[in-house]
């Protein structure tokens, strides 16, 4: 005979299959400059400064460059034709060339939007990103020298004697100056 009180219930279970897709940073591949940053640092006005870039797919697919932008004025990117595929650990260098068009600091930056595919059951993805390397440079103009005053004016000296007079010279530019002669 049973007891009322012991009754077994019956507990339905379910099992939920559940997926997770854990992914190792660069699985799709990853674009990288080197540098990442670069700074022109002082550059005299009409002339120009350059500078390589090395680009690299440090992931683990295949990247495709798709778009090559540049911002900021005298900056000019120059040595990449879009779009262009990069294997894992491949790269390429492009060049950076700063012509200043104005004293003073410039910056700007250049924005490459590359994707690369993944496979996962049987269905391919897109992955896409931009990775951006920052310019700067300086824009001086060349050294030159300004005398201050313009002019000098000595009035009437009678014969024998003498007189002087100050003048200052300042180099007004932004390069260095070496004065190796003076005439009167």
């Amino acid at each position: 005979m049973r007891d009322r009180s012991s009754r077994l219930k019956a507990v339905k279970c379910v099992l939920v299959p559940t997926f997770l897709l854990l992914l190792a940073p660069g699985a799709f591949g990853q674009l990288t400059a080197n540098p990442s940053t670069i700074n022109f640092g002082k550059v005299s006005l009409g002339t120009g400064a350059t500078q390589s870039v090395a680009i690299a797919n440090s992931g683990g697919q295949r990247l495709t460059l798709s778009l090559a932008g540049i911002r900021g004025t005298g900056f000019s990117l120059s040595g990449l034709a879009s779009p262009v595929t990069l294997s894992p650990g491949q790269s390429l260098n492009v060049t950076v060339a700063f012509s200043p068009q104005f004293a003073g600091t410039a910056t700007g930056g250049i924005s490459l939007t590359y994707s690369g595919a993944f496979r996962h059951h049987d269905r391919w993805t897109n992955n896409s990103s931009v990775l951006t390397v920052s310019l700067s440079g300086t824009g001086t103009s060349s050294g030159f020298v300004v005398a201050s005053p313009g002019s000098v004016s000595f009035g009437s000296l009678l014969v024998g004697n003498n007189q002087t007079q100050a003048v200052s010279l300042t180099n007004s530019g932004g390069t260095s100056v070496t004065v190796s002669q003076a005439t009167t």
